[in-house]
């Protein structure tokens, strides 16, 4: 999601395939050298196969690069929560102007 564009696009026909792929052999897509330290860490966090060895959602949204950036993007997402509780209340969007 970070480069757009599907891992092993060139490899594999069908998403399936992909997934058959990587469940079969354990290999994780290589991460782009153009990412920060921190944003390979995060990657590199989420994919270990073995669920022993891999953090756990809560340790994942504390991890550093998520923390971040989360204070970064909050403002967007209480945008987002504002627009869709005023949607859930019915709400709409305003015409004209």
């Amino acid at each position: 999601m970070l480069t757009g564009v599907m891992p092993w696009i060139e490899q594999f026909d069908h998403p399936l395939a992909l997934m058959f792929h990587v469940g079969k052999t354990g290999e994780a897509p290589e991460i782009p050298a153009t990412l920060s330290e921190e944003a390979q860490d995060f990657l590199r966090s989420c994919m270990r196969k073995d669920p022993e060895d891999r953090l756990n959602v809560k340790a994942l949204l504390r991890h550093p690069w998520i923390v971040r950036h989360s204070k970064s993007s909050k403002r967007g997402l209480s945008s987002v929560a504002s627009f869709r509780s005023n949607q859930s209340k019915g709400g709409g969007a305003t015409r004209g102007a």
